[in-house]
């Protein structure tokens, strides 16, 4: 039965109004911060239940350090690049990229060199230190920071030397952070404070940095140049520091967690625009140099699935991926959004380890 034509006018009227209030709702909408939660899941395995470390060969290709061994990631898929049972099933902490042929792996059995040209493993001809937890690369020369010391091991030579912390001035022998700045210093950020190492008389110097008296020690967690402001940013357990022309200065927010300098520094990064960014155990803060409020943060509140960040890469496309204890994130700059990636949705753990990127 045909409609009548009021019928028929009143129906028009009531999608026209549906529609209008669909685009005022769109509207209101876009000025708003909203979560995308947008899922594109890099699965490993059930295995492999702990991300370490991340890295991007010239190519493109991602590598990832698992509690498992060694994994790799084109955009697509994952491969697996080890053997259950062998030495190279262990967990990796950290790596460097060598000659753009080798990668240089810390685990809890020591280093792992893989050949990611022919997809080998080769056998190291020294007896290297377990539990390797961070590595620098200064020309021929690798550093290496291990739970029981510091070492260097020359390439070419395939000489380990270790160092001695009665006779050098290491402030521990604990080694969780070590960087080559541009002028080709070694910083080293040990469990109980931060030195430079002196290559003239082969001993460190230490670095004083302000400690609350709630501290026994001074947990340096990370390190990174900063090419652009001439400093080295220090990540430690209860603040963040920048060393500037032989000054140190606590980073201090008015407004927010940094204003009494006692926060958990996890991992500090410089993206391609040459901002600076922090994980921290209360959330990512960004340092906007010359305003009135330094540090921009963001929360679980603007859609970080948690305020724990311990680990920060930039991909091609300028977006941050981000490690926190409740899964992964990807933050887009521009559209100033977080997705979030976690266990129910592929990942193989909520949980990543501290200074995941490597």
């Amino acid at each position: 039965m045909p409609c009548k034509p009021d019928i028929m006018y009143q129906r028009i009227i009531a999608i026209l109004f549906f529609l209008c209030a669909c685009c005022i709702q769109s509207s209101t909408a876009y000025g708003q911060k909203v979560n995308y939660q947008q899922f594109d899941n890099i699965y490993l395995g059930a295995e492999a239940s702990v991300v370490s470390c991340f890295l991007q060969d010239s190519e493109g290709l991602i590598w990832i350090g698992s509690n498992k061994g060694l994994f790799s990631y084109d955009g697509y898929s994952t491969q697996q690049h080890f053997t259950y049972g062998e030495i190279n099933n262990t967990r990796i902490y950290c790596g460097v990229i060598i000659d753009n042929t080798y990668l240089y792996m810390g685990t809890d059995n020591g280093i792992l060199i893989y050949n990611y040209r022919t997809d080998r493993y080769e056998q190291p001809e020294t007896d290297f230190p377990t539990d390797v937890r961070t590595m620098a690369l200064q020309g021929d020369t690798l550093w290496l920071g291990a739970l029981n010391g510091l070492y260097t091991y020359q390439l070419q030579s395939r000489k380990l030397t270790s160092f001695d912390t009665r006779r050098n001035g290491l402030p521990n022998n604990t080694i969780y952070s070590i960087i080559r700045t541009k002028d080709n210093q070694i910083y080293v950020g040990t469990y109980n404070g931060l030195c430079r190492y002196i290559p003239s008389n082969g001993k460190f110097e230490g670095i004083p940095l302000p400690i609350h008296s709630s501290q026994s020690n001074l947990f340096v967690n990370s390190l990174l140049e900063d090419t652009t402001r001439q400093c080295v940013w220090i990540g430690t357990e209860e603040s963040l520091y920048m060393c500037a022309d032989g000054e140190m200065r606590v980073m201090a927010d008015s407004a927010g967690a940094y204003s009494l300098g006692l926060i958990q520094a996890l991992c500090v990064y410089e993206d391609s625009s040459h901002a600076i960014w922090v994980g921290t155990s209360s959330g990512l803060y960004r340092y906007k140099e010359g305003t009135s409020l330094s540090w921009e943060r963001y929360s679980m509140s603007d859609g970080l699935p948690d305020d724990c960040i311990s680990g920060i890469l930039e991909d091609k496309k300028g977006r941050l991926w981000l490690t926190t204890s409740r899964g992964l994130s990807c933050f887009d700059l521009h559209k100033k959004n977080f997705c979030n990636y976690i266990k129910q949705d592929g990942l193989p753990n909520n949980q990543f380890m501290q200074s995941a990127v490597c």
